[in-house]
């Protein structure tokens, strides 16, 4: 909390309960799930394109190679 500068979205965090309406930190709860959104894609994206170039790899040792199949 110490990093929050907003007065009015501090208040709210503080006196928050599920009965009241609070759009404030409603706000802020969907900036932090579209943050862990954008991060969840961006791992995946870099561990497709991990995968991408080991199938590369692996054509290039195993298929294409002249060696094993005669």
């Amino acid at each position: 909390m110490d990093l929050i500068v907003d007065p009015y979205l501090l208040q709210q965090l503080i006196s928050f309960n599920l009965d009241g309406n609070f759009d404030a930190v409603m706000g802020f709860v969907g900036c932090i799930i579209g943050l862990e959104e954008t991060h969840a894609k961006s791992r995946t994206r870099a561990v497709e394109e991990q995968y991408n170039e080991l199938d590369k790899q692996f054509i290039n040792l195993i298929v294409n190679n002249k060696n094993i199949f005669l």
